[in-house]
Formats: C-alpha cells, structure tokens, sequence
C-alpha cells in the first residue's frame, strides 16, 4: 500500500500542472494578419494618415457617434469612440459592430479592429496617431498601444 502511495506521489511529481493559458493581448494577436506580411500587406505608410482620417470621417457619420479617434498600424486598426450620453450596453454594443463594419467595408485589407469607449484610451490613440504621422519608431508608442488594448474590444 505505502509503494503505490508513493508511486502516486511520484508520477504526480513528474506529471506536474501546466500553467494556465493567459490570453493573448498583443497587437497583432493572430500570426496569419501579420502587418509586414507580404501577402496581405496594409496600407502604405503614406495612405495610413489619410486612412485614419477618412475613417474617422465615416465613423463620426454614424448614429450615437461624436467623435472617432482612428490610430491604422500594419492591418490592425484603432479606434477611439466618444458616444452620446445616456446609451445602453447594447446600443454601445450596436454601434461598435457597426463601426466595425464600415471600417471593413471603406478599406478591406484592415483585417483586426479594435474599438474603445474609454476617454483615457480615445486619447491615446490621438498620440499614437500623432506620433506615426511623425514618423516615430514604433517603440516610442507601443507602450501607449498596449493600454488601449487593455481597455479596449476586438471586434469582429
């Protein structure tokens, strides 16, 4: 009795516990949409400042929106939404699909959008914006872009 007992111990010793998985924040968080993939490349570099632009234009033009903050990096989009007041979850809901939508059907090769309705995450990706218009290495914001994603919802 006492050798199966320690057998038991030992091969729960050598099995171990495996960690639980942590759910995958990065801003490319699906290998295949890849931003420098060369099969699906985004935007140019040039276009990404007009595209954000346009993009904000569109959303802005949809119902409950009042201002849309737009950040393009690679295929991923951002996007910052400041709401009228008083809207329920779903409405909230509603109008994230939506966005979510036209932003896929103005400019199809955006294949991850993430959307927030956070005041502190619209702002930041005002500086993110700002700071790809510059021409900033990217490590200078993606401090930045992993806050926003923290408060923000992958939409599909």
């Amino acid at each position: 009795m006492l050798r199966m007992i320690l057998l038991a111990a030992f091969l729960v010793m050598i099995a171990g516990c495996t960690p639980a998985k942590k759910p995958d924040r990065s801003p490319y968080p699906d290998a295949r949409f890849n931003p420098y993939s060369v099969k699906n490349p985004g935007p140019t570099t040039d276009d990404k400042y007009t595209l954000s632009k346009n993009l904000s234009t569109a959303i802005t033009n949809i119902k409950n929106v009042r201002r849309a903050s737009v950040a393009v990096i690679g295929t991923t989009s951002y996007i910052g939404l400041e709401l009228e007041p008083g809207l329920t979850k779903n409405q909230i809901r509603e109008v994230k699909t939506t966005t979510a939508a036209k932003v896929r059907t103005i400019e199809p090769r955006i294949r991850t959008i993430w959307v927030t309705t956070k005041t502190s995450a619209v702002k930041k990706i005002d500086k993110v914006r700002s700071d790809f218009q510059k021409g900033k290495p990217s490590s200078e914001y993606s401090r930045e872009l992993r806050e926003v994603l923290d408060q923000s919802e992958l939409v599909r």
